[in-house]
């Protein structure tokens, strides 16, 4: 398997990463990750998963440094199968194939923002490959729409939860007043200053109780900006921005939230967009009734007043008018949180999610 990254380095596709090789591992599939991480250079172990870290430098010369060590272990030894988590680190996998099948995953914004040379690469090598999962319906839709994959390629394949343990415990929020809650990378796309001046414009018109509170966590560009609308909208004693949380941590916040805010937009006409949301998924995972935007990759699992509720999320009317409802409606924040839970533990797994990769990409996975 070939990574962009991969923990400790954090984000959404090096955790991918982690959870499918363990995936694999789990499913007695042996997998070797080639990627680059934090540390030296070299081979390591990450729990059962093992790690050849290329190390750094700039994109080009990592780029080579992963060529060279795919090649050489494509000669130690013979691999059934070789998967690139995203298109670019594909590349390596296709310079040294040898009559091995090569299959990638696409999640969304990585293929729809490249344009001009990196575009025409990156359909080159989405042609070359055999096999292509998509984490979304529709991330493939878009995929086929724009002519980026040929239409009778790929099939989606949701992913899993980092936070799976977790699904059979009891949501356990129950304390007096409401506690919001929202984590992600602070981007515009994001949209979070919108969820932070409809709290504002609920608290103004007397519609939130007294006691709320909005849990804010994760880092990013718009650190800043979302300080400064917390402050203009009042609303410093009730917001809380929390920079990076530990996964403790943030079950802790997934378990005391009674909403979970979402309300992200789709940017640069479509091509910056949700690709899946696991984000909200995990909320799901917790029985957090979620508040989602329309855009992007949640409209698989999302569905308006029963497994959450979803709004434009460049109204802020519609935000206001969702949260307001579910704020005024406990029964219904139950039957959301319930039925959303109950998706999750019957839709997404890593486990099915490397099922799905071996059935296809392999005539006889091996199984424990």
């Amino acid at each position: 398997m070939t990574a962009k990254a991969f923990p400790p380095c954090p984000g959404g596709v090096e955790t991918y990463s982690r959870e499918l090789a363990l995936a694999m591992k789990a499913r007695g599939t042996g997998c070797l990750v080639v990627t680059q991480t934090e540390g030296p250079s070299g081979f390591r172990r990450d729990g059962r998963i093992v790690v050849y870290n290329v190390g750094g430098g700039g994109q080009f010369y990592v780029f080579i440094k992963m060529l060279l060590v795919c090649r050489a272990l494509f000669k130690r030894r013979p691999f059934t199968l070789g998967y690139a988590t995203t298109w670019r680190v594909a590349i390596p996998l296709l310079f040294c194939r040898s009559g091995n099948p090569i299959a990638t995953t696409i999640h969304g914004r990585e293929i729809f923002v490249p344009k001009g040379i990196m575009a025409f690469l990156m359909r080159s090598v989405l042609d070359r490959v055999d096999y292509i999962f998509a984490v979304s319906q529709f991330t493939l839709d878009e995929a086929h729409q724009r002519g980026i994959v040929a239409g009778d390629k790929g099939m989606r394949n949701w992913n899993g939860l980092s936070l799976s343990a977790e699904l059979a415990a009891e949501h356990r929020s129950e304390g007096p007043g409401i506690r919001m809650f929202t984590v992600c990378r602070l981007v515009e796309r994001k949209n979070v200053a919108a969820a932070i001046r409809s709290v504002g414009i609920l608290k103004s018109d007397g519609k939130l109780p007294r006691d709320f509170r909005y849990d804010i966590a994760g880092t990013g560009e718009q650190m800043s900006f979302l300080k400064e609308v917390i402050l203009s909208e009042g609303l410093t004693n009730e917001v809380n921005l929390l920079g990076r949380v530990t996964e403790a941590q943030k079950r802790t916040l997934y378990d005391r939230a009674d909403i979970f805010m979402h309300p992200q937009v789709s940017l640069l006409g479509g091509d910056d967009v949700e690709g899946f949301g696991l984000v909200v998924a995990e909320a799901m995972a917790f029985g957090v009734p979620v508040i989602a935007g329309k855009d992007g990759g949640t409209a698989d699992f999302v569905q308006n007043r029963v497994t959450g509720l979803v709004i434009d999320g460049r109204k802020l009317d519609d935000i206001c008018l969702a949260l307001e409802r579910i704020i005024g409606d406990p029964s219904l924040r139950r039957s959301i949180g319930s039925s959303a839970k109950q998706w999750v533990q019957e839709n997404l797994c890593w486990s099915k999610h490397a099922d799905k990769i071996l059935e296809h990409t392999i005539p006889t996975p091996p199984h424990n």
